[in-house]
């Protein structure tokens, strides 16, 4: 190869047996369900499957002797609390990186919203003591909290506190995000989950403008996508 590396090339012959397999991946894909494929020296099939960390598979044990899996219809997804620049920002960033996004913000007619054409879906709330409603414990997925202000990230963090995500981030001040937490944790919210709420959000690059806390965040997202599930969330 022009890279130097090494590539592995299978080619495997379908029949017309294999058809009601392929209509069954791509009616999958279409509703955006997750489904494992399987190639081997047996063919090819597929089902679905949820309970896997790992996304691609390969295993080869001799020149006619191999395993391929890779899960499809599958994103990321990633729900941004607030629709403001940091959020605009942010989705461009996700967006590329191949992430279902959702914004929720409870500003009607808002300019950085109306710019967004990078989230897949826009929900807009009375209140955001709602978003409990809208979003459940998922262990896949990401949060990232920058509303409009301290008083509306504490409204997120106590409806979503007791949920479960691979990532629960605030944008906030570290002083004010102290002085909430030891407030919760007076409250009787357990410290293990205050705990897994990871704020100031982002690698420490010195960001300042809203598509460097953009990166500074995107950053962190993959850094925890890529890291194994043994890897403890950072202590605030």
């Amino acid at each position: 190869m022009i890279c130097s590396g090494r590539q592995t090339v299978i080619v495997i012959k379908l029949t017309p047996n294999d058809a009601p397999t392929i209509d069954t991946i791509i009616k999958a894909i279409d509703s955006r369900r997750q489904i494992f494929i399987n190639i081997s020296q047996l063919g090819l099939t597929a089902q679905p499957r949820t309970n896997a960390d790992e996304h691609i598979f390969f295993e080869k044990t001799s020149d006619t002797q191999f395993d391929y899996s890779e899960r499809l219809g599958y994103k990321n997804a990633i729900y941004i609390i607030g629709g403001g620049h940091c959020a605009l920002a942010l989705s461009e960033l996700m967006s590329k990186l191949d992430f279902r996004i959702t914004i929720f913000d409870d500003r009607q007619d808002l300019n950085t919203i109306e710019k967004n054409r990078f989230a897949d879906e826009v929900r807009i709330l009375e209140s955001y003591n709602d978003i409990g409603d809208h979003i459940a414990s998922d262990r896949e997925a990401f949060v990232v909290v920058m509303t409009l202000g301290y008083a509306f990230d504490e409204i997120v963090i106590r409806n979503l506190i007791e949920n479960e995500f691979r990532y629960f981030g605030v944008l906030g001040s570290k002083a004010k995000m102290a002085v909430l937490f030891k407030t919760l944790e007076n409250e009787g919210f357990p410290a293990e989950k205050l705990s897994r709420i990871r704020t100031p959000i982002g690698l420490p690059i010195n960001s300042h403008t809203p598509e460097e806390i953009a990166v500074s965040i995107a950053a962190e997202i993959i850094q925890v996508k890529n890291t194994k599930r043994a890897d403890k969330s950072r202590q605030r």
